[in-house]
């Protein structure tokens, strides 16, 4: 996705309050994009940040006794795209063979949330090159979180 066309959908569905979900496993490689970009903008003041690693069943109440308005999740997702290759899904375009690293899949994740969360649901997708044991990232993954801590650190400053 192009930089400029996911800040317009960013910034679109960034409304109310905001919880964004970094998921993955930081000793896989890729894996880890949804920490490691969770990491970086857990100081914005716009965004509550839960950081979930591979068990994200486990924050399933405290993301409730939030409320949020909109929640986001981040997570490595294979696309048959390119490396670093973003995508924003939204619940319905999910295929459970997507996530792969995870103990229950995202998608039903997802549909115990939505008992709470009506609408505003959104999977953060970033292609991942490499998800073998070794705690760094590739160059693609890593110009992608780059790209988009810049995409939120910018939506964060508007709502301000």
């Amino acid at each position: 996705m192009i930089e400029h066309e996911l800040k317009g959908d960013l910034k679109k569905i960034l409304n109310g309050k905001v919880v964004i979900l970094g998921i993955g496993n930081p000793l896989k490689g890729d894996d880890a994009v949804g920490t490691e970009l969770v990491d970086r903008i857990k100081n914005l003041s716009n965004f509550d940040c839960i950081k979930c690693e591979i068990h994200p069943e486990n924050y399933t109440q405290e993301i409730i006794s939030k409320k949020p308005d909109t929640l986001i999740i981040i997570d490595a997702v294979s696309i048959n795209g390119n490396p670093g290759d973003v995508v924003l899904l939204e619940p319905k375009q999910l295929k459970d063979e997507c996530f792969d690293s995870h103990r229950i899949p995202v998608s039903v994740l997802i549909k115990y949330l939505k008992n709470y969360i009506k609408d505003n649901i959104y999977i953060l997708g970033i292609q991942p090159k490499i998800i073998s044991y070794g705690n760094y990232l590739s160059k693609e993954v890593s110009e992608s979180i780059d790209i988009l801590e810049k995409i939120f650190t910018d939506i964060s400053k508007l709502k301000n």
